[in-house]
């Protein structure tokens, strides 16, 4: 089931879209009851899948090796920053280029407080594609070792969409960016150091995870700083796609 959020007759609702069209739908980790039939989804305008209520966590260096880490780094985004697929990326003025970053999102389907890596599949709902932006001259102005995320934090620095699919399966499917229709990341979701599962449980461990939230599961190298006009397009395999431009 492909799940979205969007705005329709003035409406932000939830829709389950199958074969183009949209039927009105529950909100993540209710009932999974098909409502009315809409329309055509084009008619509706894609809004973010996720709640203002709901969390965004993000990742560092998961596609870096384990190093003998029992999980990978962990920071929030602030819901500030989710914006939707077409929606623009405003660049902030006062510190440099952000960068793409192309990842799996994870989307929680069952409250999880420190689940088992086993028990941790029973509390997804599904994925979405993600844009973890990121500025690193703001890192650098706050110096690198500082435990600052003002970088990650900005407004319009988490694109999410098209739709939860909670049928997805990520093993072995290709993550790619690209800005202006070059390819400048490529990578498989195999080669995460910490899978999704040991994510769950990891994450699970250090806060409790809501219906709706969603871990976003870091990125692979190829990332470029990005100038006002550039088109970046995020994509899985079987997934979808978002695209974003930066203003």
């Amino acid at each position: 089931m492909k799940l979205a959020r969007i705005e329709w007759a003035g409406r932000k609702i939830w829709a389950e879209i199958e074969d183009g069209i949209a039927y009105e739908a529950e909100a993540p980790g209710t009932s999974s009851a098909r409502g009315a039939r809409l329309g055509s989804a084009d008619e509706g305008r894609r809004l973010a899948p996720i709640m203002p209520h709901n969390k965004v966590i993000g990742l560092l260096d998961n596609f870096d090796g384990k190093k003998d880490r029992k999980g990978p780094g962990l920071f929030l985004k602030p819901m500030s920053a989710v914006i939707a697929d077409g929606d623009i990326i405003r660049a902030p003025q006062d510190v440099g280029a952000p960068n793409q970053e192309a990842e799996l999102g994870v989307v929680i389907g069952k409250r999880a407080t420190r689940v088992s890596v086993a028990h941790a599949p029973a509390h997804i709902l599904g994925y979405v594609v993600t844009n973890d932006v990121t500025c690193f001259p703001a890192l650098e102005a706050d110096g690198f070792t500082s435990l600052s995320t003002r970088f990650k934090m900005y407004d319009d620095f988490m694109p999410i969409g098209p739709w939860i699919d909670t049928g997805f399966d990520p093993s072995g499917r290709a993550l790619r960016s690209f800005v202006n229709g070059e390819l400048k990341q490529s990578a498989n979701l195999d080669d995460m150091a910490f899978n999704v599962s040991e994510v769950v449980s990891w994450v699970s461990h250090v806060m409790t995870l809501e219906p709706g939230d969603i871990v976003s599961m870091g990125t692979c190298p190829g990332f470029v700083p990005l100038s006002p006009g550039d088109v970046v397009r995020c994509e899985i395999d079987g997934l979808g796609s978002i695209e974003n431009q930066i203003g």
